[in-house]
């Protein structure tokens, strides 16, 4: 063997026996060719085209003749080079059978990689669907486990398509659904409480194709831990032809509407509310004359305005609900002067509060002309 050949040996063995060793089918072939080199194995002799080889076993078979002491050393040297060789061979038996081993493994390790890539793809996919879509199913299941006796007795109503009664979601004790009739030309969205029931519906070509949301509000009842609210909802037909569901919950406490006035405002409110009945959550405060505050009323049949006077408390409605400043209020408290309210209406701002006076006329419609005085 060359020396080429012992350092190729070498490092071949090296690489295939040191940790994580691994071999290609090429680099396992040279390895064994070389281990061969390396012990020198004889060819193998055919005893029927040598006749010698017959006569050399034959010696070996007769009867040895007695040793002297100078065979028997030889012959303890020859024993001795004997079992070299053996075990010379078993190392180099045990290390092909390591090459083998190192090279199969090699193989295994190369055919296995693809479908363990494969195997890790698989289950990350499986867990990066399930975080994104299977929280939102497992979500949907449960809520239409939850409602399944209430959707059972919606159906039986026959107010609705079949099929189409389907929750969306659950706020407090409010289920909101989406549902549809008139063989899917309505869409509806129905708000549940119990026994109570709000629904708002509009066209599927409107719901679909124009933007048209679904509107629809209920109140909540109070409970140990929270107090009465009210729950407003609108679902709208999102470009992915999805359901969004937008919910406002809304409690007492989060608007407070006597909290914008003052104590007098307030206590003028309550002297409305006691002799007319007006609602003061219905009014608004437009202005002040002088130290007593106007008030306007807003109606499905018009704008009114109203004051409350020492005496009594002074009211005077338009005369269409889309002409405000046809509200018009005049009053006379006495003090020489008759004062008119007006309301003036902006398209840049809200409407606004224009007080007019003039003189009062004395008992018989005369007045100073030029001061204004009113004649006893």
């Amino acid at each position: 063997m060359t020396d080429a050949d012992a350092a190729e040996l070498d490092e071949l063995r090296a690489k295939a026996y040191g940790p994580d060793g691994e071999l290609t089918d090429a680099q396992a072939r040279r390895l064994d060719e070389l281990q061969e080199r390396a012990r020198g194995a004889a060819p193998t002799v055919d005893a029927s085209t040598d006749p010698g080889a017959v006569d050399a076993a034959a010696a070996v078979l007769q009867p040895s003749a007695p040793e002297t002491s100078e065979t028997s050393a030889e012959g303890e040297r020859l024993r001795a080079e004997s079992n070299l060789a053996e075990s010379d061979g078993d190392a180099a038996a045990e290390q092909d059978v390591l090459a083998h081993a190192a090279g199969v493994r090699g193989i295994v390790a190369r055919r296995w990689f693809p479908y363990a890539a494969v195997g890790i793809a698989l289950l990350l996919g499986f867990g990066v669907g399930f975080a994104v879509f299977g929280q939102e199913v497992l979500r949907s299941v449960a809520l239409s486990l939850s409602v399944g006796a209430e959707r059972a007795e919606l159906e039986a109503r026959g107010e609705y398509d079949p099929g189409s009664i389907t929750p969306l979601e659950q706020v407090r004790e409010a289920t909101i659904w989406h549902v549809t009739r008139d063989d899917g030309d309505t869409q509806c969205v129905l708000v549940t409480v119990e026994d109570r029931r709000e629904r708002a519906c509009t066209s599927t070509d409107q719901f679909d194709n124009h933007g048209a949301g679904l509107y629809a509000g209920i109140s909540l009842p109070a409970d140990v831990e929270s107090e009465s609210s009210g729950l407003n909802v609108n679902v709208v037909r999102a470009l992915d032809g999805d359901l969004d569901v937008a919910v406002q919950l809304w409690t007492p406490g989060m608007w407070e509407w006597r909290s914008q006035y003052t104590e007098d405002e307030l206590a003028t409110l309550d002297r409305i509310e006691r002799e007319t009945g007006i609602s003061g959550e219905s009014v608004e405060l437009i202005g002040y004359d002088g130290d007593r505050p106007i008030w306007v009323e807003y109606l499905s049949t018009g704008t009114c305005i109203i004051a409350a006077l020492d005496v009594t408390v002074e009211r005077a409605c338009a005369d269409h609900p889309n002409d405000p400043e046809t509200a018009t209020l005049e009053v006379d408290v006495g003090d020489g002067w008759v004062t008119t309210y007006r309301l003036s209406a902006h398209d840049v701002r809200p409407l606004t509060l224009t007080i007019e006076r003039i003189p009062a006329m004395g008992p018989d419609g005369a007045g100073d002309e030029t001061t204004g005085d009113i004649e006893p």
